[in-house]
């Protein structure tokens, strides 16, 4: 009996050395001997469907402009059960959780519309036009800051009765993103109402948000495959392995890998969570993943990020489970301007050990 033991590495084009940063730990045996390097083409490492999450009962709203990032927030007020006949005065205050600046932190409030359908954010030239001119403007120095303050012209309210839209965003020379508490929080944004009682004592009333949210513009045009902490997107992954190697092989290791083409990451490092998929993919809404398998990417900038998902690939063919691939997603608690693209990939580098033959 003659038993043959040969060790294949099996790569597409691009493919390095583990002098790349690694994700996740490596197999126990990193450096068997006898190794043979042999080019394999994958069948197939392809991008599968995008997909972006709800937001519209958010913690927090983003507003502003960063890089290519550029982001609305909308909050609705209910008016119907203050007196505002004999307004005088009219701030409008919200509670500012983060800052991301980029140079000038100047904001303008708008008139808008309270109902907002959740299609607007994927082409904000169809509100932007309609806004008309600011009815505030406000702006701070500091490196970071706590709150925004708007000044309104009490005319402006008197006309409203019911419900009242306001949007906040960057000005034509901000370079900034801030994020807005919003109604779903305990300092939810305030509108500050003074009016005249009587002849001589003013009357002071406070209106709390009762919806915020808001849309945002990638910069990023196409079907690329985004992860967006903003936009909550992400994507999934199909990789399909070479079935006449699998069949004949126990797999040690198996890295993918993959490169940024464009980022926006003001707010590093950017967990990227990645899970195999235990059902086909059609929505995000009804996505079936198997959390036991997450691997975190943590993104700096761009680059190329070894994933080792050496576990999930052995559960397919060694585990009898279906290739289902795998998604790519944000941190569903993190809402930041960050975002960065993929390239589909660069190389699916695996190392197997083949089965012994027997004569």
């Amino acid at each position: 009996m003659i038993v043959f033991l040969m060790v294949f590495v099996i790569f597409v084009s691009g493919c390095g050395t583990d002098k790349d940063k690694s994700v996740t730990g490596d197999f126990s045996d990193k450096n068997p001997s006898g190794l043979v390097n042999v080019n394999v083409t994958p069948d197939s490492v392809t991008v599968g469907k995008t997909f972006r999450r709800g937001i519209e009962d958010s913690r927090y709203a983003l507003a502003g402009r960063y890089g290519n990032v550029e982001a609305f927030s909308v909050f609705t007020f209910n008016l119907n059960y203050v007196e505002i006949d004999s307004l005088i005065g009219a701030f409008l205050k919200f509670d500012v959780y983060d800052v991301w600046k980029d140079g000038v932190a100047e904001f303008e409030l708008f008139e808008t519309h309270s109902e907002w359908p959740d299609t607007l954010r994927i082409d904000s030239g169809s509100f932007l036009g309609e806004l008309g001119s600011p009815i505030s403007a406000a702006s701070d120095t500091g490196i970071a800051f706590s709150e925004l303050t708007f000044e309104i012209d009490p005319e402006i309210i008197r006309d409203v009765r019911d419900i009242k839209g306001f949007l906040v965003k960057s000005s034509s020379e901000g370079t900034s993103i801030v994020s807005l508490q919003t109604d779903n929080t305990n300092y939810p944004p305030v509108l500050k109402l003074i009016s005249l009682s009587g002849e001589e004592y003013p009357d002071t009333s406070f209106v709390n948000s009762s919806k915020g949210t808001y849309y945002i513009n990638t910069g990023i045009g196409g079907a690329k495959p985004v992860v967006s902490e903003g936009d909550k997107s992400g994507f999934a992954l199909n990789i399909g392995l070479p079935e006449s190697v699998l069949h004949l092989a126990s797999i040690n290791k198996c890295i993918l890998k993959m490169s940024v083409s464009e980022s926006t990451i003001p707010d590093p490092p950017m967990s990227i969570y990645v899970y195999k998929l235990d059902s086909q993919f059609t929505t995000i809404d009804s996505v079936d993943v198997d959390t036991q398998s997450s691997i975190i990417v943590e993104a700096f900038s761009d680059e190329t990020y070894e994933i080792d998902i050496t576990d999930i690939v052995n559960r397919w063919h060694i585990g009898g489970e279906t290739n289902y691939g795998l998604i790519f997603q944000p941190n569903d608690n993190e809402i930041s301007p960050n975002q960065l693209v993929f390239t589909p990939s660069d190389s699916l580098m695996i190392t197997l050990t083949p089965l012994p033959e027997i004569e």
